[in-house]
């Protein structure tokens, strides 16, 4: 062998032996942290980190000098929502402890020599001490207004952190140094939807604006730092919140309107816009059509016009119509136009002064009166339309979102125009002759500002503006 390529070969192993010594240098070692935290879920590159010194003695009595990261510094990387915590050490088996959020200088979290991440506590208890590291929880004390929304008589909240906690059962609590431990293990059964909110009747709503009834016995997951659930579509879907009590989803309504035209029945479809469960339970005996017996039902997160519109004359959640905010845009499924017309049946589509989406037939838009409104304008539009004896008539009267929106969904005003409206209903369906549906897009949430002033909001998954009623019905 001669002497170049003798050389060419030992600098090519230096060169191997440094970049497997530089490889194992840089080897990045994550540490999930998840709960209540910004983003709750973050995975921390603990190689990034500097290292601290500190010594144990293993199960032969023999002292080992190791180095770590402490907890404090871990947690530095992420920013708690409340200023009172827990936090839960969980192990690959599921087993954990849960300490206060203090002394986490004097926790090291390190590497053994089975390359699994270990707690080094010797002034906390003995439970403290978990064995290969799964993640990390930031639990908060108190729920607060954060976390997965829980509505039903009102609205609650259980945190991300406190969520997790449904899957395990408080075994043990251990006191050293005037530190205390609670040590948890996995539940032995299945967590279902219910046991998060002690109802029946749940509807779940997902991140991605996907809804699915429930049933109660759903089987849930907690992954990172989240709640997880099977979707009508077979997928997995990351929970947003929960509707107790209720069956009924508001776009329910499309197949109402689908099956009534296929079975050549007029349809009138009424979307009195605003008008919440809350406000029907208060005037309904001030009201005649709507003050008529109905269903109580939920309506579409955001529960916003454009939103729930583009629902109900789909059928479909938001996450098929991808309508999941304001802007004026097309669906993107069919709509309830379309497939009457396509079955040879004529419609009409009232609205307000603007489209509120793309929709496949054109709107007979309706101007404002001298008061403002257009309620006045769509009326008379609606009885020109009527008139005509369509198959399908679709009218959608603003003007009880208008002043629950400027006087609040209690006020007299919003009773005034709740009145009006019911009125121009009840004249509407006089000489009607076929399938009636009424069904507002959202509700209500009455607020109060600074000066005493009382207004509305909608959009906000509580339950004044989830709840609405629902009413349909043949003459």
């Amino acid at each position: 062998m001669r002497k170049t390529t003798r050389i060419l070969i030992f600098v090519a192993i230096v060169i191997a032996m440094l970049c497997m010594v530089t490889a194992c240098q840089n080897k990045n070692i994550y540490l999930n942290i998840n709960g209540d935290i910004e983003d709750n879920y973050n995975n921390i590159n603990l190689s990034e980190l500097d290292k601290v010194a500190f010594q144990y003695t293993d199960n032969e009595e023999k002292t080992v000098k190791e180095k770590g990261y402490t907890l404090q510094a871990i947690l530095e990387n992420v920013t708690p929502i409340f200023d009172d915590n827990y936090i839960l050490i969980t192990a690959t088996d599921g087993v954990s402890t849960m300490i206060e959020y203090s002394n986490l200088d004097k926790l090291i979290i390190y590497e053994n020599e089975e390359n699994k991440l270990c707690v080094n506590a010797p002034e906390f208890p003995r439970s403290v001490g978990i064995k290969d590291i799964a993640d990390i929880t930031i639990i908060a004390k108190n729920n607060g207004n954060w976390g997965i929304k829980l509505v039903g008589e009102g609205t609650q909240y259980i945190s991300y952190g406190n969520a997790k906690l449904l899957f395990y059962t408080q075994e043990a609590v251990n006191k050293m140094n005037d530190i205390i431990a609670y040590k948890y293990v996995p539940k032995e059964k299945d967590i279902s939807l219910r046991d998060m909110l002690d109802c029946q009747n749940l509807i779940a709503y997902f991140t991605d604006f996907d809804i699915a009834r429930s049933y109660d016995n759903t089987i849930i997951e907690y992954k990172n730092g989240n709640i997880v659930m099977p979707k009508s579509n077979g997928q997995e879907g990351i929970l947003f919140g929960i509707v107790s009590d209720v069956s009924t989803l508001s776009y329910d309504s499309f197949d109402i309107m689908k099956n009534a035209l296929n079975n050549d029945k007029k349809v009138v479809f009424i979307l009195p816009d605003g008008y919440s469960y809350q406000q029907y339970e208060l005037y309904k005996n001030q009201l005649n059509i709507l003050g008529r017996p109905c269903i109580k039902a939920a309506t579409v997160n955001p529960a916003i016009s454009n939103v729930s519109l583009a629902s109900l004359i789909t059928g479909k959640s938001p996450f098929y119509t991808e309508i999941t905010s304001r802007p004026v845009k097309e669906p993107a499924v069919t709509d309830i136009f379309e497939i009457a017309k396509s079955k040879g049946k004529t419609v009409s589509y009232i609205e307000g002064s603007k489209n509120l989406l793309i929709t496949s037939e054109e709107p007979i838009l309706s101007l404002p009166d001298s008061d403002g409104f257009t309620d006045s304008t769509v009326f008379k539009n609606s009885v020109i339309e009527l008139d005509k004896n369509k198959d399908l008539t679709f009218i959608h009267f603003h003007g009880i979102d208008d002043v629950n929106h400027e006087y609040g969904a209690l006020s007299t005003q919003a009773l005034a125009k709740l009145v009006e409206t019911d009125n121009y209903i009840s004249t509407l369906l006089t000489d009607f002759h076929g399938v009636v549906v009424i069904v507002p897009d959202h509700g209500h949430i009455d607020k109060v500002d600074s000066e005493g002033n009382h207004y509305g909001e909608h959009g906000l998954f509580q339950n004044e503006d989830m709840y609405i009623p629902y009413f349909t019905w043949e003459q």
